[in-house]
């Protein structure tokens, strides 16, 4: 630092009194605050940041920003970010810690801190999004963003840890592109930048525009894929949860069984009684092939049984069912899942783990009008014997799967709401309408979407 320099920061340190975090009666010097203005722009904009020589006092126009976990046009995607701190990204509903340091890249000064919670509102196939709206437009403001785990709101979480999300930048559609004042766009065809700069917009005639040469090529896409392809392969790589996480999924009655369309595509569909005897065979026989099917704990079954060691891979749960008269069986005492072999003219075929080591055929618990769980199978795997994979369903959401028997299935609980054309599956949560019911229905455990 020149000795000019250092006298521009230590009267900026004098003029804007920052309290140190530790002490709100000790003050940062002026070397101090130049350091922490070069180590946030550093963190967020790399190492082709300047230097400030000259810092100034500035202000923020009322009112705050406005920060939601949710898609938007001036979002930051922190999937990455989150899954390397946390793990496993959250699920709607969940309340996170949030903090944003505001801080101008132009004249050093930092703002208070914003401190909430937000609600997580979205969550993608491709992953999680902070959105910012600022309602001033102020410019050569960063806020640095950091999120937790997820908390219980309106507790008081001094120690929980926060981490660093990436940024927001609030600069023009010139500040952040070196696309010129106009462009000459294919074929000779004029785009300019429209006057407020927010934007490309064309000359008359259309036509035109900054394209790629091919999609295959086109950065975005490349991006896109490589996002997809990251949480594809934690997902089959760990075999670890779902995106987002099924708990213990939903019921289904009868009467979607033999709608071919709950599943994405015509690969996957429901097993055949035939492959569940298959199965049971592979696994060992009827009397302990339920205990390799279960895992062993204690959030989903009331006893972990001798035997029950998910050797398979097939992540069974105490997911219960709901009887043909609209109540609900214990949770955590046994799984039963729908096979697609009618049962007579009452239905359709049923299996069941308990919570011992066995998996059992329920003859006549197949009415149309029972509530029981899913798990969608594709015989026309490309994965070999114990392989790990993906199946992405109606809602989007991403599930594990595993080849057992050469059949490869997945690894949880269906917890789809739609058909393929993206029409909904009806949920009736009151016993007397579901007991009556002749078209197809869905419900969670007791009518608690915290179960599924």
């Amino acid at each position: 630092m020149s000795a000019t320099t250092v006298a521009n920061w230590d009267a900026f340190a004098a003029a804007y009194q920052q309290p140190t975090k530790r002490n709100s009666a000790i003050f940062l010097s002026g070397y101090q605050l130049f350091l922490k203005r070069n180590h946030y722009c550093f963190l967020n904009h790399g190492i082709d940041t300047d230097f400030l020589d000259a810092p100034a006092m500035e202000a923020i126009a009322a009112p705050e920003p406005v920060f939601t976990l949710k898609s938007g046009n001036n979002i930051v995607d922190v999937t990455e970010q989150y899954i390397h701190n946390f793990g496993i990204l959250p699920a709607p509903g969940d309340s996170l810690l949030f903090w944003a340091v505001p801080y101008s890249d132009s004249s050093g000064q930092f703002f208070p801190p914003i401190k909430s919670v937000l609600v997580c509102e979205e969550v993608f196939i491709d992953g999680l999004f902070l959105n910012l709206v600022i309602p001033n437009g102020n410019q050569n403001i960063t806020y640095s963003v950091y999120l937790s785990k997820p908390v219980h709101a309106g507790s008081n979480y001094g120690g929980t840890k926060i981490r660093y999300m990436g940024c927001f930048t609030t600069k023009s559609f010139l500040g952040l592109t070196d696309t010129p004042g106009s462009y000459a766009g294919q074929a000779g065809k004029q785009v300019s930048v429209k006057a407020d700069e927010t934007g490309l917009e064309f000359a008359a005639g259309g036509g035109g525009g900054l394209t790629c040469e091919t999609l295959a090529e086109c950065p975005v896409t490349i991006s896109t894929l490589e996002q997809i392809l990251i949480l594809q392969s934690f997902i089959s790589g760990n075999l670890n949860t779902s995106i987002p996480p099924v708990k213990f999924g939903l019921f289904y009655n009868g009467y979607c069984v033999p709608r071919t369309d709950i599943s994405s595509d015509d690969n996957w569909r429901l097993s055949t009684k035939t492959e569940i005897t298959a199965l049971m065979a592979f696994l060992g026989g009827a009397n302990v092939a339920g205990g390799h099917m279960k895992i062993p704990d204690l959030a989903y079954w009331l006893a972990i049984s001798a035997g029950a060691d998910n050797s398979s891979g097939f992540n069974g749960k105490g997911s219960s069912g709901r009887n043909s008269t609209g109540s609900f069986n214990a949770l955590k005492n046994f799984m039963m899942f729908w096979t697609s072999t009618p049962y007579f003219s009452n239905g359709y075929n049923v299996y069941s783990v308990f919570d011992n080591s066995d998996i059992l055929y329920l003859p006549g618990a197949g009415l149309f009008r029972q509530g029981a769980s899913i798990r969608l199978v594709n015989s026309n795997t490309l994965l070999a014997e114990g392989e790990k994979g993906i199946y992405r369903g109606n809602n989007n959401i991403i599930y594990r799967t595993i080849v057992i028997n050469g059949i490869e299935i997945i690894a949880d609980n269906l917890a789809e709401t739609f058909f393929r054309d993206g029409s909904p599956i009806p949920e009736v949560q009151d016993s007397a309408v579901w007991r009556y019911l002749t078209t197809p229905a869905l419900c969670a455990y007791n009518n608690d979407w915290a179960n599924v």
